[in-house]
C-alpha cells in the first residue's frame, strides 16, 4: 500500500523511516551514585546543586555501605561509590573476574562517633563508662558485623572493656539512620551515631564525643567506578564533590573535608 499527498507519493518504508526520524531523542542516562546512608543530608543537597548547574541528572542509593558494595559485586552498575569506610570500597574495587573496577578514588571526608540521646532526655552521661549501668537502658547501634558506623562503635566499646558488658542492651539498625531514628522517636534512650547524624537531627543531642583513637579513623573514599566511562557527566560529579565548593556543604553537614588522595 502506499500514501498519496498531493504532491507526495509516501511508501510505507518511507513513512516508517520518517516516523524514526522525527522521533524524541532518548533521554540521556543518568549517574547513578550510591553513597552511605550518613550521607543523605549533604550528599541529597551536592546532587541537587550539580543537577541545577550542569542539567545532568543523578540517582542516588543510599543504604549501607555493606548492602551496597554487595549490590556493586553483583552487579549494580553504579558510576560512583561513597561508602563509610576503605574494606567495603576495596572489596566494591574489584569485579568477579578479579580486575579493577575503580578509575580514580580520594578520601572525601573524615566523621566522629558520638553519643546521642533525646533532645528532650534528662540524661547527664559525659563518657562511655557511663553507660555501663542497667538504669541507662537500651543503646542503639548499626549492625556492627558490617555496617561501618557500627563496626567503629564496638571497636570503641571494645576498647573500653565494655561490649561484653552491654551486648544485650545494643539494639542494632540496618544503618547508622535507622540507629539514629529509633532514637529519635523514643524507642531506644541512647544511641551511638556518627557527628554528622546529629547535627542532621533537631531531635536528639549529642551527650559527649567518643575518642577517635579508640576506634579505626572514619573515612569516606569516593571512587569513581569504571562504568562511569559510558556515562556523559560521571567524571564532572566526581570533580564537582571534591571542589572546594562541595567542601564547604560537607563541612557544614557536620563532615570533616581530607580532599587527600587515598594509597592503594
Amino acid at each position: 500500500m502506499t500514501l498519496n499527498f498531493p504532491g507526495l507519493h509516501l511508501t510505507p518504508l518511507l513513512c516508517t523511516i520518517l516516523l524514526v526520524s522525527c522521533a524524541a531523542p532518548e533521554a540521556p542516562e543518568r549517574i547513578q551514585m550510591f553513597a552511605a546512608s550518613s550521607m543523605t543530608d549533604a550528599i541529597t543537597e551536592l546532587r541537587d546543586r550539580f543537577q541545577e548547574e550542569t542539567g545532568y541528572q543523578v540517582e542516588l542509593t543510599l543504604s549501607s555501605s555493606s548492602s551496597l558494595a554487595v549490590q556493586i559485586q553483583s552487579g549494580g552498575e553504579a558510576d560512583l561509590f561513597l561508602p563509610a569506610n576503605l574494606e567495603w570500597a576495596d572489596a566494591a574495587a574489584v569485579n568477579k573476574r578479579g580486575g579493577s573496577r575503580l578509575l580514580e578514588q580520594i578520601e572525601l571526608v573524615s566523621n566522629r562517633l558520638v553519643v546521642v540521646a533525646r533532645s528532650d532526655s534528662k540524661q547527664r552521661l559525659t563518657s562511655l563508662l557511663d553507660l555501663a549501668p542497667e538504669s541507662v537502658g537500651e543503646i542503639a547501634i548499626a549492625e556492627p558485623s558490617s555496617v561501618p558506623a557500627g563496626i567503629y562503635a564496638r571497636e570503641a566499646l571494645e576498647r573500653a572493656e565494655l561490649w561484653q558488658v552491654l551486648h544485650e542492651r545494643l539494639i542494632p539498625g540496618s544503618n547508622v539512620r535507622t540507629a539514629l531514628g529509633y532514637v529519635e522517636t523514643g524507642g531506644v534512650p541512647i544511641g551511638i551515631v556518627y557527628a554528622s547524624d546529629a547535627a542532621a537531627s533537631p531531635n536528639v543531642r549529642v551527650l559527649f564525643e567518643i575518642d577517635p583513637q579508640s576506634h579505626s579513623p572514619i573515612q569516606y573514599p569516593l571512587m569513581l567506578l569504571r562504568h562511569s566511562e559510558r556515562v556523559e557527566g560521571a567524571a564532572e560529579f566526581y570533580a564537582y564533590l571534591t571542589s572546594l565548593d562541595a567542601a564547604r556543604v560537607l563541612w557544614r553537614h557536620g563532615f570533616t573535608p581530607r580532599l587527600t588522595p587515598v594509597s592503594g
